[in-house]
């Protein structure tokens, strides 16, 4: 399911109102790097967490709030463009009220 405008720009390939999952981003400096990953998680849908994640990397006084971010600002301080990968890596049910388990 997906409502992006452009569908070829959507960051998990039409799935990105998904919720309850982990996901993953590879940060790459260029097509040839290996890259970096990044395992996250989110309840909410990808696309909302991905919002979040994309505001991290355009104001700087967000650079702090997630390891990813610290990452990417890294990069785009010495004036690397990198190039972010998303997947899911699995679906999971979060936290009930109650429960002693949490799958994310």
């Amino acid at each position: 399911m997906c409502n992006c405008r452009k569908k070829a720009s959507c960051p998990l390939d039409g799935n990105c109102q998904k919720s309850k999952l982990i996901y993953q981003c590879t940060v790459k400096k260029s097509e040839n790097d290996e890259g970096v990953q990044y395992i996250g998680l989110t309840e909410n849908t990808f696309k909302t967490r991905w919002y979040q994640h994309k505001h991290t990397f355009r104001h700087e006084d967000k650079s702090n709030s997630t390891e990813l971010s610290k990452y990417v600002w890294s990069l785009q301080n010495k004036n690397i463009e990198p190039i972010l990968k998303w997947k899911v890596i699995e679906h999971a049910q979060p936290y009930k009220n109650g429960s002693k388990l949490c799958d994310l």
